[in-house]
């Protein structure tokens, strides 16, 4: 009969310490990365906002992680550029004010400006097959309408592009200063004609890199700012806009230009759909740590909406 235990004289079988140390190191650091990646994108495409607070909490219930892992998982986000932490509030997704943006955009000229020149022409045809695996899968990704993939595809484009200048340093300035930026980047990237744009420029750039017309060059631009977008007031969407809150609250509203980035843009310049912004609560707090919307605000906003609906569309 036997007792489960080992003989005497016979060595127990031991995994030991280190690699047991080693093997948990490794998959923590997968789990990490993956959270890092996801929240990466949820910033790109705009599902999370500068300002936006990251509760620890509301981390450990979406991704099923302990609260050290969390706390990993922010501090890389903060080494990436994409966080920051603020006294008495936490990890919250980073802002930046104008001057910080038009600095970064300036330092990323310049390093790809430089990198740009570097690149021998005609490119190496190990590097052009590359770029062109990465295009197709970019181009599968959007007919897919995979934003995520999208993004990965996008940022590994470029990564090869300037990894052919064989200069790992200025390689290495480059993904952190264009990682940097992920949080300055719009939503824009849900908008299909935005993504043919960036399809036709990739393999236009691909063409470029074959070295088949030596007396073009090679320039690169940055987009720093989005184009701002103006509606008339005297439109239809305005007016009816106007009346809509006039009667809702009793008070007429102010039209008004608004700094920020919003969705109108795309129907206005893109599309020529007048448009207006008009919703509940205060700029003031929009998108911070503490964001908050009154209750008789929401009710007052959804009975104008009601009221817009039925006196741009006609009750009929």
């Amino acid at each position: 009969m036997s007792t489960g235990k080992p003989a005497r004289g016979h060595a127990r079988a031991r995994t030991p310490a280190k690699a047991k140390t080693a093997t948990r190191d490794r998959n923590l650091e997968k789990v990490v990365s993956g959270v890092v990646a996801t929240l990466e994108e949820d910033i790109v495409l705009g599902y999370l906002h500068p300002r936006v607070r990251l509760v620890e909490d509301d981390l450990r219930a979406r991704f099923g992680l302990k609260r050290h892992v969390v706390r990993q998982v922010l501090l890389e986000l903060e080494r990436m550029g994409l966080v920051e932490r603020r006294k008495n509030i936490g990890a919250i997704v980073k802002s930046h004010t104008e001057d910080e943006v038009m600095n970064l955009y300036a330092v990323r000229e310049i390093l790809e400006t430089s990198a740009a020149q570097r690149i021998p022409l005609p490119l190496a045809p190990e590097h052009l097959e590359q770029l062109e695996a990465i295009q197709r899968q970019h181009d599968a990704a959007i007919s897919q309408g995979d934003l995520r993939a999208v993004f990965h595809a996008n940022v590994a484009f470029h990564r090869a592009i300037f990894a052919a200048t064989g200069n790992p340093e200025l390689i290495a300035l480059i993904n952190s200063f264009a990682q940097r930026t992920n949080v300055i980047r719009t939503s824009s990237t849900v908008y299909p004609d935005h993504l043919e744009s960036v399809h036709r420029e990739h393999w236009a750039i691909i063409e470029a890199l074959r070295g088949e017309y030596p007396e073009v060059e090679i320039e690169v631009r940055l987009r720093e700012w989005t184009d701002a977008a103006e509606a008339s007031p005297d439109t239809d969407i305005a007016r009816t806009a106007v009346e809509a809150v006039r009667a809702t609250t009793g008070t007429a509203p102010e039209l008004a230009g608004f700094t920020g980035i919003t969705d109108a843009r795309f129907y206005i310049n893109q599309a020529d759909i007048p448009t207006v912004i008009c919703g509940p609560g205060s700029l003031t707090v929009a998108h911070t740590a503490d964001e908050w919307v009154a209750v008789q605000d929401l009710v007052a906003a959804s009975r104008a909406y009601a009221r817009i609906a039925v006196g741009f569309l006609g009750a009929g």
